[in-house]
């Protein structure tokens, strides 16, 4: 999958976005358990992560019934740039 920059950079542009990926900075988790974490319903927090997603800053890992998301290494150097741009 290509990534594109732009598509990168928009997608980090929503704070949501950022929460979620650095929740999953700290370990994989499902959607349900994103939603225990921060204030939003499942369909919005399904909408984020396919974001995050297609943009190829998350990955998914099928457990049995259940879907994990991961952080990608290009994601943890997105929240590195987001962390350098906001001193």
């Amino acid at each position: 999958m290509k990534i594109d920059a732009a598509e990168v950079f928009k997608s980090l542009s929503h704070p949501q976005r950022l929460q979620i990926l650095r929740l999953l900075e700290k370990k994989p988790l499902r959607v349900s358990e994103i939603m225990t974490k921060l204030p939003l319903k499942q369909a919005a927090v399904s909408q984020h992560i396919k974001i995050l997603y297609f943009s190829g800053l998350v990955r998914r890992e099928r457990k049995g019934n259940s879907i994990y998301y991961h952080i990608t290494e290009l994601g943890r150097r997105a929240l590195k740039a987001e962390e350098v741009l906001n001193v």
